[in-house]
């Protein structure tokens, strides 16, 4: 998880990306909230052992939330898809892209 204080704004970027991969040789499903004044964006998608970018593209997150308030984003949460399933993942190179 990402606690952002003070609040980013993500106003001026087109998305933010990082690296994943599964820290075993299964695949797990990850599950990423952003939070931005009590409103909520979920992504969902598989951690491989192949480290790979995933690419949340905020003109999707207008699409499915157009209430989402990008001046205060507060967090971004990243879990397993499948809760009571042990899981190690590996993240890396957080950014938001223009």
């Amino acid at each position: 998880m990402l606690a952002i204080s003070p609040y980013s704004d993500w106003r001026g970027y087109d998305a933010v990306s990082f690296v994943v991969a599964s820290a075993t040789d299964e695949s797990v499903g990850i599950r990423v909230m952003l939070r931005a004044d009590k409103k909520n964006y979920f992504h969902q998608f598989e951690a491989s052992p192949e480290p790979r970018r995933v690419r949340i593209n905020f003109d999707d997150v207008r699409a499915q939330r157009p209430d989402f308030y990008f001046p205060r984003v507060s967090s971004l949460f990243v879990r397993a898809a499948e809760p009571g399933k042990p899981y190690e993942v590996l993240l890396d190179d957080f950014r938001l892209e223009n």
